[in-house]
């Protein structure tokens, strides 16, 4: 677990992991970055069989703005004709692996 991320912050206290999620700035807003890095560290600490328990935390005042609106404003639209990769999906994925242990 010694990668290095744009917008998180990993820790490990013991058994635990903490992954800070680092852009106070913007409250923590999920962009493709920070959905990005959440993917790869929730798969780093999946693969650490010393992991048992994973903290998912925000520094500054917020936990987390939700999404990231001046992000998805650069996004191209999408109808329900034209279906678009949804990064949300890959967000809702990270943890699975995790929990099934």
């Amino acid at each position: 677990m010694t990668m290095t991320y744009l917008t998180l912050r990993l820790e490990r206290r013991g058994p635990a992991a903490w992954i800070w999620m680092n852009r106070p700035e913007v409250h923590n807003a999920f962009d493709e970055t920070l959905i990005a890095d959440l993917t790869a560290a929730f798969a780093a600490v999946d693969a650490d069989r010393n992991v048992r328990a994973i903290v998912l935390a925000g520094e500054g005042k917020s936990f987390s703005a939700g999404a990231d609106l001046n992000w998805m404003r650069r996004l191209p639209s999408a109808t329900f004709a034209s279906p678009r990769p949804r990064p949300s999906l890959r967000l809702r994925r990270c943890g699975s692996a995790s929990f099934r242990r």
